[in-house]
């Protein structure tokens, strides 16, 4: 070997590369739509998520509202009937799809004093079809001295 062979330049030097090749830029793409189908899938995700949590909190505020209004009647008034009425004009439908109401009044035989208790549980239908966990809320109501 002589000097001159030593000294050729090689063809690949790793310093001088001017570009990508095109299997680097495939490879960059491929992460780049991966993480992009990720992205999609989560944001999705939490977007469906999301609107099940205020569906959740709105029934439980609708609930509550009712429940007030209900244990707010004269204590003869409270009965399954008159707490139905008032859970039909809460409109929850149109928030809620497929929302179905259970009412129950009973009166409490356990108590020292005269007592119902009102028990609601509102329930509605997701997306795929099927019903949610309801929510569950009672309260009850005492004859007092001053109310009839």
């Amino acid at each position: 070997m002589n000097a001159q062979t030593l000294r050729r330049p090689t063809r690949f030097r790793l310093g001088r590369r001017r570009g990508y090749g095109m299997a680097e830029v495939a490879v960059a793409l491929l992460l780049l739509m991966v993480a992009m189908n990720l992205m999609v899938r989560i944001l999705g995700v939490v977007g469906t998520e999301r609107r099940a949590s205020d569906r959740r909190l709105w029934a439980v505020e609708t609930a509550s509202n009712v429940l007030e209004r209900a244990s707010s009647e004269p204590f003869d008034a409270v009965t399954a009937k008159a707490v139905r009425a008032i859970a039909d004009e809460a409109d929850v439908a149109k928030v809620l799809p497929g929302a179905a109401w259970d009412v129950a009044v009973e009166a409490d035989k356990e108590a020292t004093v005269v007592a119902k208790k009102i028990a609601l549980r509102l329930r509605w239908k997701e997306r795929s079809g099927e019903w949610t966990s309801p929510v569950r809320l009672s309260t009850w109501v005492y004859r007092g001295k001053g109310r009839s």
